[in-house]
């Protein structure tokens, strides 16, 4: 999709930035086996650990990138430490969980996967176009000025959701999952882990609505970037609500209600 998606965007500096992206994606589909497995079996501080410090591994080969690659290429400084930070994550996590592998292929359960996996694969689809259509569409009918302060404005707005929810979903699927048994406790546990995210999740999200005017004039001092202040603030808000909602995608993964992902997807998308 490289050539297609550089034509289409009139940006043909996009097709090596891409390869390099669609080349990084098997390394991170592998470590997911390993992944399961430890969050099945609640090490949690493990995958929290390994999670920091390959965040601060991507930000630190960043900056290294841009320091030294030549003008034309600073954007790649971006997207080179992405296989960097998939090999490494990879070789921790398998090291760590040392998932079994076996030569025969037991193709009498892969019928159970294959059912499942379509649903959410389409699923996943439909969940990529309510990630990139808003820079899609408006890469196509603005400027590249206009679609650069909506990136920046949506980049700043989702940290407080991200902050919250990745950690919690990550630990919450797999304990909603271990009382498939008990729906009773199963609905409780997923209501107070929404209650303890609203409380302290949604008073951040309006401090950082707040923060938004003299935050993006302290640390951008450019005045092109003060036009995405009000974009910032209203992303703020809306975050709000979102990230109230996000333990739903939990709840629903944990009772293999994948039917109902599928359709809540295609309806945002």
């Amino acid at each position: 999709a490289a050539w297609p998606a550089a034509y289409l965007l009139h940006e043909p500096r996009l097709v090596g930035m891409l390869l390099v992206l669609a080349g990084t994606a098997p390394l991170m589909s592998l470590d997911l086996a390993a992944e399961a497995k430890l969050q099945n079996q609640m090490r949690f501080g493990l995958l929290a650990m390994v999670n920091w410090g390959m965040e601060l591994l991507k930000l630190a080969l960043t900056v290294v990138f841009a320091a030294i690659l030549p003008a034309q290429f600073k954007a790649y400084s971006f997207v080179l430490p992405r296989p960097i930070f998939a090999v490494t994550r990879l070789l921790i996590l398998w090291r760590a969980a040392r998932p079994p592998i076996h030569l025969r292929p037991q193709l009498s359960r892969w019928k159970y996967m294959f059912n499942d996996s379509a649903t959410l694969f389409i699923s996943g689809l439909f969940l990529m176009l309510q990630w990139q259509g808003d820079y899609i569409v408006l890469g196509r009918i603005y400027t590249g000025a206009v679609l650069g302060i909506y990136f920046l404005a949506f980049n700043l707005s989702i940290q407080t959701m991200q902050l919250f929810t990745g950690n919690l979903t990550g630990v919450l699927f797999p304990a909603l999952a271990k009382l498939q048994g008990d729906p009773q406790r199963q609905i409780r546990a997923f209501l107070d882990a929404t209650r303890m995210l609203a409380l302290i999740a949604v008073p951040l999200c309006m401090l950082q609505m707040g923060l938004a005017d003299p935050g993006v004039r302290l640390f951008f001092q450019d005045n092109k970037w003060q036009d995405a202040i009000p974009v910032l603030q209203a992303l703020s808000v809306v975050m709000a609500v979102r990230v109230v909602a996000s333990p739903g995608g939990s709840l629903i993964h944990a009772q293999v209600q994948f039917l109902v992902i599928l359709i809540t997807n295609i309806i945002n998308a």
